[in-house]
């Protein structure tokens, strides 16, 4: 079942309890190590999956996405496929801000930590940010022509700006909770924490509500 494979039982197999485990403990289990290259297998034979489904066969779902509004393309109209989009970044907010910091964070419980045997947690949820980043700008480590960040533009340069701003202060202020190098299970428990965990997760909700009242209205109107 999806509660004994994938990426947090790879984790957990590999780093162990409290992210000490040695490759000679490992190797010392032969049959862990047996069940996580079956898990490695696994994972792969997913994603190879989950990436043919997106470019190869007769209909690839990429393909028929980026032709929405067009002859072969699968969505009637182009500004179906933007809605998906933006839905889909403003779930990822959500998600994040209210359920995988939230959670462990309200109630104490280290146990409720996505990441929380590599002690990865908080670069995790930054990268969750980062892939609305990318979304937004069409593009990586740039904004691409044909974005929602320039379609925001054309109508609404103030607005492009402030979103923009918004989810790069969002990924700062995650990336804050673990400057000094605790671990996200550790520092739901530390009062020290409290402060900084909670803006990160105002500055998420602020670009989630940028997303749904201003963007979304804006370009699907």
């Amino acid at each position: 079942g999806g509660g004994l494979k994938g990426f947090h039982t790879i984790e957990y197999l590999l780093w162990g309890e409290n992210a000490k485990k040695s490759a000679a403990a490992l190797a010392s289990k032969p049959r862990e190590l047996e069940y996580l290259v079956a898990l490695g297998k696994a994972l792969e034979s997913d994603t190879k999956a989950l990436l043919d489904a997106w470019v190869a066969g007769d209909e690839p779902y990429g393909k028929a996405f980026y032709l929405a509004g067009k002859s072969g393309g699968r969505l009637y109209r182009q500004v179906d496929a933007v809605q998906q989009l933006l839905n889909g970044m403003i779930a990822i907010c959500d998600e994040v801000a209210n359920g995988k910091i939230a959670d462990p964070f309200k109630s104490g419980d280290p146990q409720l930590v996505e990441s929380q045997f590599s002690f990865n947690s908080v670069p995790d949820f930054a990268d969750n940010i980062r892939s609305v980043k990318n979304i937004y700008n069409g593009a990586l480590d740039k904004v691409g022509p044909d974005s929602l960040s320039a379609a925001v533009r054309a109508k609404d340069a103030s607005l492009d700006a402030r979103v923009r701003a918004e989810i790069e202060s969002a990924i700062e202020a995650i990336l804050v909770i673990s400057k000094d190098g605790q671990p996200f299970r550790e520092a739901i428990k530390d009062p020290a924490k409290r402060a900084p965990i909670e803006d990160a997760q105002t500055r998420i909700r602020t670009v989630m509500t940028s997303l749904r009242r201003d963007v979304l209205p804006l370009i699907v109107g």
